[in-house]
């Protein structure tokens, strides 16, 4: 059981250690969605985001475990980069699904239901210094202490984003709103360009 214990402390202390980052890496796919969608509710939206990473998280934790090491060298520069492109080309079908599809009740929209439960499973999964070295500490334990192991980093770096789900008075107005849905095309277009470099 200490062993254990240990383990999910070695986790958050590399979680809260690179929450920064994470929350940095975050931003860029969550504010957006969080202006153009505020009417969902920030908290619900911040929730699904933080489900989507602890999705991902258990499914790096189970490849570091079994994958023999070999996970730590796939996840190089064009696992990035498509990673990059297919996180800009959901947030892209999104703001089009808003745009000619949900001009009123927007928010039942499957496609917009699911968005930051998709959008948090690809960010959680892309390849950062912050999941490098958790994949590297998980390489080689058992499945239980390698889940552990990520839930003590996904508990510890969600203390840097769940700020997010408080932001519901601030984003009230349709002006807000607007800015939001432009701010998430024009991300969407930069992330996929960003990750089309990548692979040049």
């Amino acid at each position: 059981m200490a062993a254990y214990f240990k383990v999910i402390a070695e986790g958050a202390a590399l979680g809260f250690a690179t929450g920064p980052y994470c929350a940095a890496a975050c931003g860029p796919a969550l504010l957006p969605w969080l202006l153009a969608f505020s009417e969902a509710g920030t908290a619900r939206i911040t929730a699904l985001f933080l489900g989507g990473r602890l999705a991902a998280y258990a499914a790096a934790a189970l490849a570091a475990s079994f994958s023999g090491g070999y996970l730590e060298k796939a996840a190089g520069p064009q696992t990035a980069a498509f990673v990059s492109i297919a996180s800009g080309a959901y947030m892209l079908a999104a703001f089009f699904v808003f745009r000619w599809q949900c001009r009123s009740g927007c928010e039942r929209a499957a496609a917009l239901r699911a968005g930051p439960l998709a959008l948090g499973f690809m960010t959680g999964i892309a390849p950062c210094p912050p999941l490098a070295g958790a994949v590297i500490k998980a390489a080689g334990l058992p499945g239980p202490a390698a889940l552990l192991m990520f839930g003590g980093f996904f508990a510890a770096s969600s203390l840097f984003v769940l700020p997010a789900a408080a932001l519901q008075p601030f984003l009230r107005s349709e002006r807000a709103a607007n800015i939001g849905r432009l701010t998430l095309a024009a991300m969407s277009v930069y992330l996929i360009c960003a990750g089309l470099l990548k692979l040049l």
